[in-house]
């Protein structure tokens, strides 16, 4: 009714653009985050009066047990790589940006990150002529295990809003190897209702995954995530020690998710228990574990 034009291309910039960020999820865990219906109307406006639209494309290598299945294999829009990371590592990847409309001069964009930890850097900005690839190095050290997610913006001020948007995504995993014995106990915190995702980088050869779960507080529930995404649920529920997978499982040497969520008791207590424990307990081939520790974690942690 009020005449503001709109297509594919607009009603997604102003979607993505008004959205509103979540300061304690992961980037990983909202994308450009929660949809603002009167920022993206009022975005829409914006692009109403705006110039032709700027078109950006990216490309950047991807690492995981499937990505030799991508359209181009390896290779996907922006940084993804389950695989090869462990804290304390430092290296270089890079995302090559490619502007295919708009003037035929070159364009000078601002380069931003949101929802970056610390894990990611790069040059402040990049300037893309028409129809030319260029490569953009983005230096990556994580710090601890885990997820390490985070947008990287492509903004030119004569614009609305932004013109290009990627994420970057690594997971650092523990590494179960001879140093430790094939072992690695944690310590975690299981929001509830929420889930925790511990990774693991399981070596050649693996014959089983064991996982000694002590949770007196607090029902959880766990599963393991493949490294090729199918997940194996009902490993264990309750308060015992449960373990998987089922034996006879060939363990590639890729990362495995172990999945923690909070199980509801048969009467929820008015104030949520604070705390949950789990360990991860690991046996290759040939070196059988002699002995199974218990985690143990102090009441009264936060979430």
């Amino acid at each position: 009714q009020a005449g503001v034009k709109y297509d594919a291309y607009r009603l997604r910039q102003a979607l993505m653009t008004s959205a509103r960020w979540v300061p304690h999820l992961e980037a990983n865990k909202q994308g450009n985050g929660v949809v603002n219906v009167a920022g993206a109307w009022e975005a829409l406006r914006a692009l109403d009066t705006a110039q032709a639209p700027i078109v950006i494309t990216s490309r950047a290598k991807v690492r995981h047990a499937l990505s030799q299945l991508l359209a181009t294999p390896g290779e996907g829009v922006g940084i993804f790589e389950r695989e090869g990371w462990i804290a304390g590592d430092r290296g270089d990847r890079t995302i090559t940006f490619t502007r295919t409309t708009g003037p035929k001069e070159p364009m000078t964009f601002a380069l931003g990150w949101t929802g970056n930890d610390g894990t990611y850097s790069s040059p402040a900005s990049v300037t893309l002529p028409l129809n030319t690839p260029v490569p953009v190095t983005v230096s990556i050290a994580p710090t601890t295990t885990g997820v390490h997610a985070a947008l990287i913006t492509l903004d030119n001020p004569s614009h609305a809003g932004f013109e290009y948007r990627t994420m970057a995504t690594i997971v650092a995993a523990d590494s179960l190897t001879f140093g430790n014995s094939y072992k690695s106990e944690r310590k975690i915190d299981v929001p509830r209702p929420a889930m925790t995702h511990l990774y693991y980088r399981v070596p050649n050869g693996t014959t089983s995954l064991r996982l000694d779960i002590d949770a007196s507080k607090r029902r959880v529930a766990v599963s393991i995530m493949r490294p090729d995404t199918r997940t194996v649920t009902g490993i264990g529920s309750g308060f015992g020690p449960p373990t998987g997978p089922a034996n006879g499982y060939r363990f590639l040497p890729f990362t495995f998710a172990v999945i923690v969520s909070s199980q509801p008791k048969a009467t929820i207590p008015a104030v949520p228990a604070r705390s949950s424990r789990t360990k991860s307990h690991h046996s290759p081939l040939g070196s059988p574990p002699s002995k199974v520790e218990s985690a143990t974690l102090p009441e009264g942690a936060g979430a």
